[in-house]
């Protein structure tokens, strides 16, 4: 019976010794890593579920499947996305809006196959191939930041309402010079005007950019630029104009032409 208890201990006492040492291996390995100062990849996989869908999103969509994998390469963090937006309506969706905030700054964003803007923390995705009732969408993208530990705070989702193609005569835009700086910065006064002669919900404006000419800034609207078109659409205080009611917005671009103007290509309205 003794002998029994005294190998009982025995074996008590190696099994506390292994798990001792195994803790003070990897803690001597940990400090040696931090003091050598080695640099590499670090990469983990979550499946956690640590954003929020915003209450005014619409209820006929949903986000199924979420994933992200993220690499640390020196000091750039990247974090690839990957869900499904799910149709839980009866209808066809014509076209939604995601509108994705983030807890930190983006550096850049990878995304294809949807048109999107990136403004500091916020991401906007927009699908225009619609979405049959029970089905889902993938969305997949890589995001690149500085800080650490960036992660989706909260989702909207929204649904486009289908938009009708007019002219200058029934929306009228026009760009204003107020003022230029350095090498041929512009500021633009932008007015639109409903002419359509019923109200309007929503406007959008579709310009083309010359080479050498880029975005810098707006505001009173979203603005939207890829290659050489910048898509300029309202804002939500003034999506909403009444027959003959003007809105103003404000745009800032850099070019080398003297006293640019935008070419409109497209003009559309819901």
């Amino acid at each position: 019976m003794r002998k029994r208890l005294k190998k009982k201990q025995l074996i008590t006492k190696l099994f506390l010794l292994v798990i001792l040492s195994t803790m003070t291996i990897g803690i001597s390995y940990s400090q040696l890593f931090a003091s050598l100062n080695i640099k590499g990849n670090v990469t983990g996989h979550d499946v956690t579920k640590d954003y929020v869908i915003t209450s005014d999103s619409n209820p006929n969509l949903d986000i199924r499947s979420f994933t992200s994998n993220t690499t640390q390469v020196g000091n750039i963090e990247r974090t690839n996305y990957h869900f499904n937006v799910f149709n839980l309506g009866n209808e066809t969706i014509n076209n939604f809006k995601l509108t994705i905030t983030f807890n930190n700054i983006l550096q850049n964003i990878n995304l294809v196959g949807y048109e999107y803007t990136l403004n500091n923390n916020i991401v906007t995705i927009i699908n225009s191939n619609g979405l049959k009732k029970s089905k889902s969408v993938l969305v997949d993208f890589v995001t690149e930041a500085i800080s650490m530990n960036t992660k989706i705070l909260t989702i909207k989702l929204e649904v486009q309402m289908s938009r009708d193609e007019v002219t200058l005569n029934e929306l009228g835009v026009v760009f204003n010079i107020t003022s230029s700086w350095g090498n041929y910065t512009y500021q633009y006064d932008i007015k639109v005007t409903n002419k359509r002669g019923k109200p309007i919900n929503a406007w959008e404006i579709e310009v083309l950019l010359s080479s050498n000419t880029s975005y810098v800034s707006g505001w009173n609207a979203r603005y939207q630029a890829a290659g050489n078109k910048l898509i300029i659409s309202n804002a939500e205080n003034n999506g909403k104009l009444k027959n003959n009611e003007t809105t103003s917005l404000g745009l800032q671009l850099n070019t080398d032409i003297i006293n640019f103007i935008p070419t409109i290509v497209r003009l559309s309205v819901r």
